[in-house]
């Protein structure tokens, strides 16, 4: 959701040292629209966490705090038990990874 973009990229920079850890990925619901269905997405933004090593089709952990960079990223290393912070100096881009099918059902 473009409303909270810039929060996003933060919280990917954030984590950006620990890629072999935590992915940081996102998604157009709008294009991927059996996503909707399949993880009971009813609205944007919506924020899903899975924890490494869950099985393929296992259910995701929804985040249900304000969307600011400092409480997604506080969540995150709840959950993960990483360090991620915010970085002041990092470029106002995600990270990218190419991908040939990005979503499989």
């Amino acid at each position: 959701c473009q409303s909270i973009k810039d929060n996003y990229l933060a919280v990917s920079n954030a984590f950006n040292t620990f890629k072999s850890e935590l992915t940081v990925a996102a998604i157009n619901a709008d294009l991927y629209q059996s996503l909707n269905t399949k993880y009971h997405i009813a609205g944007y933004p919506t924020i899903l966490f899975w924890k490494r090593g869950s099985l393929p089709g296992s259910a995701p952990e929804e985040y249900h705090g304000d969307y600011t960079a400092e409480n997604i990223i506080d969540f995150l290393n709840q959950r993960t038990g990483l360090r991620g912070r915010i970085k002041k100096d990092a470029p106002n881009k995600p990270l990218t990874v190419p991908v040939d099918d990005p979503v499989s059902d």
